[in-house]
């Protein structure tokens, strides 16, 4: 049984490259002394008397989910899960289904998991809808009483999971409730390793830059394409064109109509390559064809002399934007986006802005070299 301190893999890291990061070695120091305890012997990983977990938190793209998996690796094969709290979330939904007409089916969900595991590694904790809230401190509730540890990475601490400006007070038990059974570590740092691997595999295009139809062909190795319809949960997406694992699509198509998350898990698990064409600025604009001035030169809505049309977008159909990187990037896809204006102005709203800056963080990642390779691997 292999048992590897978090340490070890990191200096291994190190060895091979990485920058060292100070912040990150005191993440990994913590994580070490939650692995020790988990191996001891008169605990063992398979006892139920179990210790508090880690919470870490901290900006976009400073390396959380590289240290839990630094963590993750180093347990034993048997007894964990690691999953994208989207995944986990889905696969709770699909249980509750199965669970209809018994009694408080989440503490019986919950009982079940921790018959599989004694760790549960959650990557990107965090809730937009209350009702998942709910669904998160039941379960909870039940893994932690049953002796399950949580370690999760989330861009917000715990007392910012969850925004309600009207009811601050109804998540309240679920963070006080992960406090009680998690060490909170908050990475304070702002440097974003995925914006140092831009570049290298240009994936973001400007609309005059790329022909996609040109684009698709060069990328489609069948030669054949169609444009049949997709079916995702019993809703059609029309599609510009679809080839076995290449599909294109355009932007009002897939972002703004009733999708959902799910919609794009199916998406990423049926294509390996996705190209997205007609994506207008992200902010809350009237329709307009009358210039608009550049936040920089060369920037913003004109370029190159052009005038561009800005689009009256709800906050749906952006965060149906945002959901879709997160889930096609936690899946490893290729993506390629044909956007009116730059990466660095695609969203001019204030609301969520926080939430764009690690989608912008990450589509800057999946230009990478190490993105292109790891596809391909």
């Amino acid at each position: 049984m292999s048992i590897t301190p978090p340490s070890s893999l990191y200096r291994q890291q190190l060895a091979a490259g990485k920058t060292p990061d100070p912040v990150q070695a005191a993440a990994v120091q913590a994580l070490d002394t939650l692995h020790a305890t988990l191996a001891a012997p008169r605990r063992g990983l398979f006892s139920r008397a179990k210790p508090k977990g880690l919470y870490l938190h901290g900006s976009v793209g400073i390396g959380k989910t590289f240290l839990m998996d630094l963590f993750f690796a180093g347990l034993p094969e048997r007894r964990k899960r690691r999953v994208h709290f989207h995944l986990f979330m889905q696969s709770v939904h699909q249980a509750l289904r199965s669970e209809t007409g018994h009694k408080d089916p989440l503490a019986r969900i919950g009982q079940k998991m921790a018959e599989d595991i004694d760790v549960l590694c959650l990557d990107e904790l965090f809730i937009t809808d209350i009702t998942d809230g709910m669904i998160v401190y039941r379960l909870f509730d039940s893994l932690f009483q049953h002796g399950v540890v949580l370690v999760t990475t989330s861009n917000f601490p715990p007392n910012r999971l969850y925004k309600d400006d009207l009811q601050p007070q109804i998540f309240q038990p679920a963070i006080e409730l992960i406090q009680a059974n998690t060490q909170t570590l908050h990475l304070n740092s702002h440097v974003d390793y995925r914006l140092q691997q831009q570049g290298k595999h240009k994936t973001y295009f400007l609309e005059e830059e790329e022909d996609f139809a040109a684009l698709f062909d060069r990328l489609n190795d069948a030669g054949t394409w169609h444009e049949t319809p997709l079916t995702l949960h019993d809703r059609q997406i029309n599609v510009m064109r679809q080839a076995q694992r290449l599909v294109w699509l355009d932007f009002e198509a897939l972002c703004q109509g009733p999708r959902s998350q799910r919609d794009y898990l199916t998406l990423g698990d049926r294509f390996d390559i996705i190209l997205l064409s007609g994506i207008p600025q992200l902010a809350k604009h009237a329709a307009s064809d009358s210039p608009v001035m550049s936040i920089e030169e060369g920037e913003g809505i004109t370029t190159k002399g052009k005038t561009r049309k800005t689009f009256t977008l709800e906050d749906n159909a952006i965060r149906r934007f945002i959901s879709l990187v997160d889930v096609l990037y936690d899946n490893g896809n290729l993506l390629y986006l044909s956007a009116g204006v730059p990466l660095n102005v695609l969203y001019l709203g204030e609301a969520l802005q926080f939430e764009f800056r690690r989608t912008q963080s990450r589509l800057t990642e999946m230009q990478s070299q190490a993105w292109l390779e790891s596809f391909r691997a």
